[in-house]
């Protein structure tokens, strides 16, 4: 007899490899010793992943610095 799944949660499977490849592109980013791991304890005590918080950041560097030059 099966037991029955009805109200547990599934498992989400890891992202599969080809599509990443295929949808996204890969940015390395190198910090100081120590910071990958503040920066990931800040992005949760915001809600975001470190990839959310990151892409947030630019956009609104983006919005606070449009059409300015450096």
């Amino acid at each position: 007899m099966k037991e029955c799944t009805a109200g547990k949660k599934r498992k989400k499977s890891a992202p599969n490899t080809e599509y990443l490849k295929g949808h996204y592109d890969y940015i390395r980013v190198n910090v100081p010793k120590g910071e990958r791991e503040k920066i990931k304890a800040y992005a949760e005590s915001q809600g975001m992943s470190v990839n959310k918080l990151l892409l947030t950041a630019l956009e609104e560097y983006k919005e606070k610095h449009n059409g300015e030059k450096q």
